[in-house]
């Protein structure tokens, strides 16, 4: 057996591991009335799950469970917050 990591289950070798993206993105302990689009509860502080100060620096796409974790993380996180930045910005 081997040790993975991942809440220290024993794994046998080779074994993997995936992300169940919808059950995250739909946990009503985090986000609060999944079925409709809030967006919100990244700005309003009724919403302490999702709500992080200060607002100039949140939200952010870092992070979140669509963009992968670890290794495995998008590698154009960066230009792609830039972007919506830019596109937000001429829009207004």
């Amino acid at each position: 057996m081997h040790l993975n990591g991942l809440l220290e289950h024993l794994t046998p070798l080779p074994e993997y591991i995936l992300m169940r993206t919808r059950a995250i993105a739909r946990d009503p302990a985090v986000y609060p009335d999944v079925d409709n689009f809030r967006p919100e509860r990244w700005i309003d502080p009724s919403f302490p799950t999702t709500y992080r100060e200060p607002l100039t620096q949140y939200p952010t796409l870092r992070g979140h469970h669509q963009f992968g974790h670890g290794r495995r993380t998008c590698l154009g996180i960066d230009i792609i917050e830039h972007e919506l930045f830019l596109a937000i910005t001429l829009e207004a």
